[in-house]
């Protein structure tokens, strides 16, 4: 088992949050799956800005809030693993990656120069992976 900034040995079962819609209605399944995955001892959540055009990520706050909020759990308690490097946009404030860039990551130091490749991944998207 690791053991890092947690308090707990990490487990071998982890929660994804790879799949589903960019809807309002997956993002609410997916705070309540990851409250009831934690409450019942999973305390690994596996995340990536990509997934769900940022949405995943942003549950996973969301859900992780209420449950330390409500004394449930504690920070230390908890993995969360995520993917660096990537820059997907955000499908929330309907900005595409190289707007996203320009609004968000460029008054903190981040330019193009800083990915090394892309591909054409959708209409949306543009996956950037920072070298």
């Amino acid at each position: 088992m690791i053991k890092g900034y947690s308090h707990k040995p990490m487990g071998t079962v982890a929660l994804g949050t790879h799949l589903g819609n960019f809807s309002k209605e997956d993002s609410l399944k997916y705070v309540e799956a990851i409250k009831y995955a934690v409450r019942n001892g999973i305390y690994s959540i596996d995340g990536a800005i990509n997934y769900r055009g940022m949405c995943s990520e942003r549950d996973e706050g969301v859900a992780l809030a209420e449950l330390i909020n409500s004394g449930v759990i504690t920070r230390e308690e908890v993995f969360i693993s995520s993917k660096a490097g990537l820059l997907y946009g955000d499908i929330s404030a309907k900005l595409p990656p190289m707007k996203y860039l320009s609004e968000k990551l460029k008054n903190k130091g981040i330019s193009i120069e800083d990915f090394s490749e892309y591909e054409v991944y959708s209409r949306l998207s543009i996956l950037l992976f920072m070298k």
